[in-house]
């Protein structure tokens, strides 16, 4: 669920077209006062995308921590994907 902040309010709903796939989003805690909103789809379908996605969510979620600007968040947020490199994607 999204971080409260005192001058904003978030709310979010996720429908599903199957039961497993590839979509997500997060909003990550960028520190006092601060949330940054990721939203992905990871091509394939079912299963292989759905661990793709939990995998990009886990680095996301780390790397949020380190209050990087948005530029080096999605560079670094690559570099760490190329490093696991699975299958086709």
């Amino acid at each position: 669920s999204p971080p409260p902040l005192d001058h904003a309010e978030f709310a979010a709903r996720f429908y599903a077209a199957r039961s497993i796939g590839g979509d997500l989003y997060d909003f990550l805690d960028y520190g006092p006062g601060r949330v940054a909103l990721a939203v992905g789809d990871v091509s394939g379908k079912a299963a292989p995308a759905a661990l793709y996605a939990a995998l990009v969510s886990g680095i996301l979620r780390s790397l949020a921590s380190q209050q990087l600007s948005p530029a080096a968040l999605l560079g670094e947020l690559n570099d760490q994907l190329q490093e696991r490199k699975l299958d086709s994607q």
